[in-house]
């Protein structure tokens, strides 16, 4: 059945058979990753971020195959537009992990800065694609507003962090313009966080795919960022009115930042070692099936050796009668 709509859709079509496995396979490996980023939020581990950016990545590009080779889904969810969708959420989250990652190896503002930036536009990307199609796809509303709220705050944490940059070259009004720009963002995403929390479990499709302690996480991690950036803003502002006087440039006027992706659709087949992938996989399936053509030859080779045997059987035979005819006509010994 339809993962949106639960209808279910019939078709004698191997093709179809496959894209449902393989997209069964996607969902899989993606609540896999959203465990483990779960499970690591309260104490964030390296190697558990690292994992769960792994396998958003690999159930991206089962969704990316989706997209590039079934191209006539007879149900919404494995129409091109909804996997594009759920493509485009795999791999934003295995940014978030990539960043994350980088947060806890104290990696320098200017590359965190880039890795959020990256991030944000990802789930700008995400928020347009889902827009498009959340009514004619029947997408959980839900869904839109997460991917606005999680847009708002890597916005945020990016001029955050490049503000921070800006501040460690002595760039003090561009920092503190910085400062401005990321509590807008904060401030955007405070708003919008408190209208999903409300909105969360009066959504049945979305209370299904998400954890209360998400919602709050995601609230609590909006409103330190938000102090964290007053914080830095009056500090800076301070310091630039008593010692600087360095003019504030307008936001507006404020240089695009720059983006880094670290992530890309990782193929399955690299995720599994050859054996460990024959453990996981299993055996070739039909191997003990045999095509029905062979069982059609073989067939015709066993009745043309049948049919040689029973000739020279024949021959045989005559050639006996034939010898015991003449050794009687003799009058010898048969």
């Amino acid at each position: 059945s339809d993962a949106f709509t639960n209808e279910s859709t019939q078709q004698h079509s191997l093709a179809f058979e496959k894209a449902g496995v393989l997209f069964n396979l996607a969902v899989a490996f993606g609540m896999h990753g959203a465990r483990l980023f779960s499970d690591s939020s309260s104490e964030m581990e390296l190697t558990t971020v690292h994992m769960a950016g792994i396998y958003f990545q690999v159930a991206a590009d089962r969704f990316h195959y989706l997209n590039e080779n079934f191209l006539h889904a007879p149900s919404l969810d494995l129409q091109q537009e909804t996997v594009n969708v759920l493509n485009g959420m795999m791999m934003a989250q295995a940014q978030e992990c990539a960043l994350i990652k980088s947060r806890l190896e104290k990696k320098k503002d200017a590359t965190l800065s880039k890795l959020a930036q990256q991030a944000a536009l990802m789930y700008s990307n995400v928020f347009d694609n889902l827009k498009a199609i959340i009514d004619s796809h029947q997408q959980p509303r839900g869904w839109l507003l997460l991917a606005e709220t999680k847009l708002r705050y890597y916005q945020a944490m990016a001029q955050y962090h490049e503000a921070h940059a800006d501040e460690s070259k002595s760039r003090y009004g561009i920092s503190i313009a910085r400062y401005s720009l990321a509590e807008q963002h904060a401030r955007e995403a405070t708003k919008l966080v408190g209208q999903f929390a409300e909105t969360f479990f009066s959504t049945s499709n979305l209370a299904e795919d998400l954890y209360p302690e998400s919602v709050q996480g995601l609230r609590e991690l909006i409103t330190n960022l938000a102090a964290n950036i007053a914080e830095e803003l009056n500090k800076a502002s301070h310091d630039n009115d008593v010692i600087y006087n360095e003019p504030v440039p307008n936001t507006s006027t404020l240089p695009p930042l720059d983006a880094a992706s670290v992530v890309s659709n990782f193929d399955i087949n690299k995720f599994y070692a050859s054996e460990e992938r024959s453990n996981v996989v299993g055996g070739e399936l039909f191997s003990r099936l045999i095509p029905m053509s062979v069982h059609e030859s073989s067939s015709l080779y066993s009745e043309e050796i049948s049919k040689m045997l029973r000739a020279e059987e024949d021959k045989v035979n005559l050639a006996e009668g034939e010898l015991q005819d003449a050794l009687s006509f003799m009058k010898m010994p048969g």
